[in-house]
């Protein structure tokens, strides 16, 4: 039988384990989406409150934030990579574990 944790969830222990300050207001309906940034300049690095399924709405997030974006970290808990902007896009980076504890995966999962 197979956990299904919400982003939410994979979310915040990322954020705990790697000292990434989550805000108040990040645990609302519409940050279970599986993109989120954070803000690397801020002391702790702090998680944007905002998620989203899509690449082009996080870098509209972050432009609308007016965030450098060399000074973000964009990461992608469907497919755990971080996302790295290239050209004007957003490519895959380095794979993270994106499963939280409490879930049972397959290791060829995506």
């Amino acid at each position: 039988m197979k956990l299904h944790t919400p982003y939410r969830e994979r979310i915040q222990y990322y954020c705990e384990t790697h000292g990434i300050e989550v805000p108040k207001n990040f645990d609302t309906t519409q940050s279970s989406e599986s993109i989120v940034a954070v803000d690397l300049k801020a002391e702790p690095a702090r998680l944007l409150p905002r998620s989203t399924h899509q690449w082009k709405e996080i870098l509209k997030y972050i432009e609308s934030a007016e965030l450098p974006v060399e000074n973000t970290k964009i990461l992608d808990f469907k497919r755990g990579c971080e996302l790295l902007l290239e050209n004007g896009r957003l490519v895959r980076g380095l794979n993270f574990d994106k499963h939280h504890p409490k879930e049972t995966h397959n290791e060829n999962e995506t």
